[in-house]
């Protein structure tokens, strides 16, 4: 292996951990109520993420919109106040509604729903599958699906 992928590698692996620690942290962190009695962040009462349209990003977008959700969730983590909830949701709403790239297969679509699914749990909220495209049943892979597409097109 060259020092250059070698390189690369590292900080790829080092953002899927993270990710992965930081869905961690929220879910252990997260109240023992469930999404169904949760109180709402939204004001107007919804405890529901809104549906995705569906629309097809470039990576580069994908990718940057998910650095600005893991941000988020590192705030969350730290400090889970009013203002981190918000920031959290305004970045896993504008990542939802962003849509998936046509190259996110579907197994990695069925990862990714389980991170976002993750989050919005974790503020008493929940997210349809069909949001971000995924298969109404979760896959064996889907959790690695998601980590290897996050390795090959959002390289930190």
């Amino acid at each position: 292996m060259s020092g250059a992928h070698r390189q690369v590698g590292r900080p790829v692996a080092l953002l899927v951990l993270l990710m992965m620690g930081v869905l961690a942290v929220v879910l252990l962190a997260r109240p023992g109520e469930d999404a169904a009695t949760a109180p709402s962040a939204d004001p107007a009462g919804s405890s529901t993420a809104p549906p995705s349209v569906l629309s097809t990003p470039a990576e580069e977008e994908f990718c940057a919109g998910f650095r600005k959700l893991a941000a988020a969730q590192s705030e969350y983590a730290a400090a889970p106040d009013a203002r981190a909830v918000e920031l959290l949701r305004d970045a896993a709403d504008e990542l939802v509604g962003l849509g998936v790239p046509e190259t996110m297969t579907l197994p990695a679509r069925g990862g990714y729903h389980t991170v976002l699914e993750g989050i919005y749990a974790s503020i008493g909220m929940s997210l349809d599958r069909s949001a971000v495209g995924a298969l109404d049943e979760p896959g064996a892979n889907d959790d690695a699906a998601f980590s290897s597409y996050l390795s090959q097109y959002c390289p930190a």
